[in-house]
């Protein structure tokens, strides 16, 4: 599958636009404002749902595009290694020790309950929040796609098999329907991506433009409904419609971002969020502290009667700060950072 060059400034724009999202989704704050709480569920659990399986099928059909067990298996997941395993581990084992030394100021050390005193961690404790429940949780993400790709002859030959492919896809199209486990539908978008690729669906693919905009609209509609169903019911009540309406939104979200990005929606920012892309890596493997940190500062200095502007300046910060920090790192250690950043520098 041939990636043209506009084809590829719209990959990384959609890298930044979901990096964007990303911080939106975990900077959320508490309220008991309802106004605030519907505008802030409708981000959370709405429009920001689609970033994670955006980024798993530009992942799987750079992946897959041009793949060969025999020929660049080996390569592929060499590159995987430097890319996505040694900044996962590096950026936990920072985590960890930026942890660690806040821990030995007495100040800071009485917000610590007993159990995330890092000196107290067992070997199996310190091992299970490097690899199985990650210190930085949002790095689950690159874990899971390092774990499948490992298994990418295996999900090869499974799907490459016409009677055995469509069973599996099958099965796995149910069980990622009918849950909500992030491990499925890491794998379930990675089976999407290969198939774009092998079958060239995006060639295929050419729905009529009322149809599009009725997919987006779609999306854009079931946002609101999961944002004023959790705000009246709360998420867990009502876990079994709102699995679902999660489900049409991720589907018609991510149609939505492909039929934007097609028909050139959004070209007064491009410039902007193709500048970002250079930030979008360092940024998620950063904003879970830089947002810790930030959410602290603003929740002791605003005011809790304003929490659509303690949200506002969270996403702001965060990304100004990631940003800076990026420079700075790139000035001070630019050998170390590029080790960080899986060669991206």
């Amino acid at each position: 599958m041939y990636i043209s060059n506009s084809a590829s400034r719209k990959i990384t724009e959609m890298n930044s636009l979901c990096i964007i999202l990303i911080v939106l989704m975990h900077s959320i704050v508490q309220t008991k404002i309802l106004y605030a709480q519907f505008f802030l569920n409708t981000i959370f659990y709405g429009f920001t749902r689609i970033a994670v399986p955006v980024f798993f099928l530009i992942s799987s059909i750079l992946f897959f595009r041009d793949f060969s067990v025999k020929d660049n298996y080996v390569r592929k997941i060499r590159r995987r290694f430097f890319s996505l395993a040694i900044p996962y581990l590096l950026t936990i084992l920072l985590y960890i020790f930026i942890y660690l030394l806040s821990q030995q100021i007495n100040s800071l050390r009485a917000f610590y309950s007993p159990e995330d005193i890092i000196e107290n961690w067992t070997i199996s404790k310190f091992l299970s929040k490097l690899f199985i429940f990650p210190f930085n949780p949002a790095l689950w993400f690159i874990r899971d796609l390092f774990i499948a790709y490992l298994f990418a002859p295996v999900i090869h030959v499974i799907l490459k098999c016409r009677i055995l492919g469509c069973l599996f896809t099958l099965v796995l199209s149910f069980v990622w329907f009918t849950t909500t486990n992030p491990h499925i539908e890491c794998l379930f978008f990675i089976v999407i991506g290969y198939f774009i690729v092998s079958k060239n669906i995006f060639e295929v693919i050419h729905l009529h433009s009322n149809i599009a905009y009725l997919i987006l609209s779609i999306f854009v509609i079931s946002c609101f409904v999961i944002g004023w169903g959790t705000t009246s019911y709360g998420w867990e009540r009502g876990l079994a419609i709102f699995t679902f309406i999660t489900k049409i939104i991720i589907l018609s979200g991510v149609y939505s971002i492909y039929f934007i990005y097609k028909n050139n929606f959004f070209d007064s920012f491009s410039n902007l969020l193709h500048r970002f892309y250079k930030f979008f890596f360092f940024i998620y493997l950063s904003h879970m502290l830089l947002i810790h940190i930030v959410r602290n500062i603003v929740e002791k200095y605003c005011s809790s009667s304003l929490p659509l502007f303690s949200y506002l300046i969270i996403v702001i910060t965060t990304l100004i700060l990631g940003s800076i920090l990026y420079e700075v790192m790139k000035k001070a250690c630019p050998a170390f950072l590029n080790v960080l950043l899986g060669n991206r520098l």
